[in-house]
């Protein structure tokens, strides 16, 4: 992935990079992510928010994991690289999602 800052083919590959880590998360733990991009009373500042449920569960039962963060923030991230880091973050808290639903089951008789 390029290192450039603000660049445009960096700021391509970041947001190609951001949608691979997406379906990479729902084709490996058959789920669905759903991301929501809203505004906060504070001008210029957004608020993405990701939610990754069941394939087969809709929007009103709670999500198996959640994560929600602002842009612009004390880091200095365009916002394509933003996006990506927040799908990497997402991934993560997934994956430990999974491995404590494997645990939990591996503990029952």
């Amino acid at each position: 992935m390029s290192s450039k800052s603000g660049a445009g083919t960096g700021d391509y590959e970041y947001l190609r990079s951001a949608i691979i880590e997406k379906e990479h998360i729902e084709s490996e733990y058959c789920v669905v992510a759903y991301t929501t991009i809203s505004l906060r009373s504070r001008p210029s500042v957004l608020v993405i928010r990701s939610e990754v449920r069941r394939r087969c569960e809709g929007l009103s039962v709670a999500p198996l994991c959640a994560i929600e963060a602002e842009w612009p923030n004390a880091t200095v991230v365009s916002w394509p690289a933003f996006l990506f880091q927040h799908y990497v973050r997402l991934e993560r808290m997934v994956s430990e999602a999974a491995e404590l639903g494997r645990l939990m089951m591996s503990v029952q008789p």
